[in-house]
C-alpha cells in the first residue's frame, strides 16, 4: 500500500504458512519471510518493485525468523540444519551462508547497532 494507506494490494506468497515478515531498510524494496515447504520451513525473499519471490535457503532443516542487516546487505535467520535451533546469516542473495551461535537453542536473531 501507499504511505497513506491507500492501493492496498495482497501480496501472494508460496507456501501454506507464511511467517514473520521483515522490510529490507534502503536502497533495497523487499520483504524476507519464512514459508512453509514440506515439512519445514525456508526463508524467502519478496521484491516489491517486480512482484517476484526467490528463495535464499532451500532445505536444510527449518530455517526461520529473519531479521536484515542494517545496510541490507545480509539476513540473519534461526536454523535447524545443525540439529538444534541456531543463528545463522546469509547473503540476500542466498550465498555465504555463516553460522553465528553453537550452544544452546537460538531463535530470535536481531542485528545491534
Amino acid at each position: 500500500m501507499n504511505a497513506d494507506g491507500a492501493s492496498q494490494r495482497p501480496v501472494d506468497m508460496p507456501g501454506g504458512h507464511v511467517d514473520k515478515p521483515t522490510w529490507a531498510p534502503a536502497p533495497y524494496n523487499e520483504i524476507a519471510f519464512s514459508a512453509r515447504v514440506g515439512g519445514g520451513f525456508d526463508i524467502h525473499v519478496y521484491d516489491i518493485a517486480t512482484q517476484a519471490v526467490r528463495s535464499v535457503t532451500s532445505g536444510e532443516g527449518s530455517n526461520e525468523s529473519p531479521a536484515y542487516s542494517a545496510n541490507g546487505k545480509h539476513i540473519a535467520f534461526s536454523s535447524t540444519r545443525q540439529g538444534r535451533a541456531q543463528i545463522f546469516t546469509i547473503g540476500r542473495d542466498g550465498k555465504g551462508v555463516r553460522q553465528i551461535t553453537r550452544e544452546g537453542t537460538n531463535t530470535l536473531p536481531a542485528w545491534s547497532n
